[in-house]
């Protein structure tokens, strides 16, 4: 007798089974079911989805890195008009001159406003449980992102580091969880 092979994945089929013991997909034809709360190892056993929250949070971070991108881009244009109000009598802002802030502020808000666009999109995916590979390299790069304030301001390379850690913590779940989205 010929092997069965998963339409889905593609893994061998054990004789008598009615889901793919590798991806959970069903094999008398009806469709995948990619919103499950659960999908199949290859021991046949239901493990849990445990991406419920992490969209949420990915979306929800999105926003704010968003939010928080447009607020710096509103700062870099209103610099020029309120650099007297902002300047020391030495015309510094916390020991920067006021092209020097300028350029940390457009850094600061170009880069928290693609690891936002990033982050927005990856959790989309993520919620959907489609394109894994580009959920997770989106993640990774929503991650990433941050650590590059720092070229505007080397004090911001704290902040950076911690968005980044949260991040790759949020990535490494996507990736245990790869299983759980559709192909």
């Amino acid at each position: 007798m010929e092997e069965r092979h998963c339409i889905r994945c593609g893994e061998p089929i054990p004789d008598g089974s009615e889901y793919c013991p590798t991806c959970g997909a069903a094999l008398d034809g009806t469709p995948y079911d990619r919103t499950a709360d659960f999908y199949r190892n290859k021991a046949g056993w239901k493990k849990e989805d445990t991406l419920e929250s992490i969209p949420r949070l990915m979306m929800l971070y999105g926003i704010l890195a968003v939010l928080a991108g447009v607020v710096a881009f509103a700062a870099y244009g209103m610099l020029d008009g309120n650099w007297a109000e902002l300047a020391d009598e030495n015309g510094l802002f916390y020991g920067l001159t006021l092209d020097q802030t300028s350029t940390a502020v457009m850094f600061i808000g170009v880069f928290i406003l693609l690891s936002g666009l990033c982050a927005l999109v990856s959790g989309f995916m993520t919620g959907k449980r489609e394109n894994y590979r580009l959920s997770l390299v989106l993640c990774i790069a929503a991650s990433v992102l941050p650590l590059f304030m720092a070229l505007g301001v080397v004090d911001a390379v704290l902040f950076g580091i911690i968005l980044c850690v949260i991040g790759l913590y949020v990535t490494n779940r996507i990736r245990e969880n790869g299983q759980c989205f559709a192909s």
